[in-house]
């Protein structure tokens, strides 16, 4: 995710960098306080551009201070994640990492160079509605997610990530949202709660299936049983 110029797109400099190479950003992003995000921090006050840094460097095998993103300026933006297949971009393209980043661009004051859901997601193969690889994760409040975060961003409006609507959400006071889905209202305890119950139905369709297999074995003239085995 490298940082581009909005006025020339052929100027790229680099966005992510080690914590161990020299970087004057090397203490990572610092929402500016009298802008008012402090609704957007998780339970623990880890603003959503530090807890995008946790995230983003766990799901890659890093640890949360091997990975920093620089800061914003006039003009530039965040270009969206790669259709390369790296854990980084894996994580980068979903939900939550949508949301964090436009959060994070937010509160520096540069609304402008959000972007739309569907232009950052375009070279995504897959999205999905929390961070992957989840076994990556630790169970820790460092990577904590706010459940704002975890809205759909078709859900924006005009899939944008919308200021207001996330502060809403977050108002509800729904607690934070754990990578591994421990979460009470975790999207993935959500996802889980619906695949066992397909997998139940599927299961007792089987069994119905069997049962009047048997009962017609058992009833049936055995000929009628002969030609349908054949």
């Amino acid at each position: 995710m490298p940082l581009s110029s909005a006025a020339s797109s052929s100027s790229v400099v680099g966005l992510w960098s080690r914590a161990n190479i020299p970087n004057v950003n090397a203490t990572g992003v610092v929402c500016n306080i009298g802008l008012g995000f402090a609704w957007a921090d998780n339970s623990r006050h880890i603003s959503p551009c530090i807890l995008l840094e946790n995230l983003l460097s766990a799901s890659s095998n890093g640890t949360a201070s091997n990975w920093k993103l620089n800061s914003l300026s006039t003009g530039m933006y965040y270009t969206p994640p790669t259709s390369e297949k790296t854990l980084i971009n894996t994580c980068a393209c979903t939900w939550v990492a949508y949301n964090l980043i436009s959060a994070c661009t937010a509160c520096q004051g540069y609304n402008d160079s959000i972007q739309s859901w569907p232009v950052y997601s375009a070279q995504c193969d897959v999205v999905t509605d929390i961070v992957l690889p989840t076994q990556r994760l630790p169970d820790s409040q460092d990577v904590a997610i706010p459940f704002w975060a975890a809205t759909n961003p078709t859900q924006w409006y005009y899939q944008q990530f919308n200021i207001s609507q996330a502060k809403a959400i977050a108002a509800q006071g729904r607690e934070d949202l754990l990578p591994s889905g421990h979460g009470r209202d975790s999207p993935v305890v959500a996802i889980v709660g619906i695949v066992c119950g397909l997998g139940f139905a599927v299961l007792f369709g089987i069994g119905l299936y069997l049962f009047a297999l048997i009962r017609q074995k058992d009833f049936c003239p055995k000929s009628t049983v002969s030609m349908i085995l054949n």
